[in-house]
């Protein structure tokens, strides 16, 4: 369950890759947007001469992407597409994913995207465990997960690893599920149109705590009005 304010002082993120081009962040602010997941790459198969090998990507709009975002949004987050299959570790992806990222303004996040299904369970979970501590301990951050209500629930998820922050994937629904999580910190909600992005884009709901809004302060920005609310909790913070 969220904040009962929700609904009146959520506000819009979208997630983002190479698939939605060149996208004017400027354009994507003055729309309403404020903020933005970006993807840093994943790891995958790659066709080399005929034979196929694991490799890691960086996704080849991620610095544009990077650059843009921060310079226009509210707060930035990064994700990196996981697959425990292959010669690549999840601890090797780890350490690529937070290279390629970089040094972290402080209110900046990681997230372990997978969306891999039919795998062994046991071994998902300790792939997941292996991505999350090395991301934490190079960054000192706790790493977010980025995943649907039926994956989580097919690999039990939601019994090993709730301490890290949960960002479902959970379309057509007034709320999401979450499986063995207390709340969410980012729902991503379905695909839609904003300005700055030709084609759609994946949009997601932010509760105020994702900008770092207490329930306090939110109730007062709404019952007072942004000015009132604000000048009173910055008197008494």
């Amino acid at each position: 369950m969220q904040h009962p304010f929700l609904p009146k002082t959520s506000a819009l993120v979208i997630d983002v890759s190479l698939y939605q081009g060149n996208i004017d962040w400027d354009a994507v602010r003055a729309g309403g947007v404020s903020g933005a997941v970006v993807k840093a790459g994943q790891t995958g198969l790659l066709q080399d001469d005929g034979s196929i090998k694991q490799t890691t990507f960086i996704d080849p709009k991620f610095k544009r992407n990077q650059e843009g975002a921060r310079r226009t949004m509210r707060r930035v987050g990064y994700y990196y597409w996981m697959d425990e299959q292959g010669g690549i570790s999840p601890t090797e992806q780890a350490r690529f994913f937070v290279k390629t990222v970089g040094p972290l303004a402080a209110d900046e996040f990681m997230v372990l995207d997978y969306e891999r299904r039919g795998r062994s369970k046991p071994v998902v979970i300790a792939a997941f465990k292996s991505f999350l501590d090395e991301v934490e301990r190079l960054t000192g951050k706790v790493t977010w997960i980025y995943a649907s209500p039926s994956l989580v629930k097919g690999y039990d998820l939601g019994k090993h690893f709730t301490r890290h922050p949960y960002w479902p994937a959970h379309w057509g629904v007034s709320a999401p599920s979450l499986v063995g999580w207390k709340n969410w910190a980012l729902w991503q909600t379905g695909v839609g149109k904003v300005p700055g992005v030709s084609g759609e884009v994946d949009v997601n709901q932010a509760p105020p705590s994702f900008f770092g809004v207490t329930p306090l302060r939110a109730a007062a920005l709404l019952v007072l009005g942004i000015g009132a609310g604000k000048l009173l909790l910055d008197r008494v913070a």
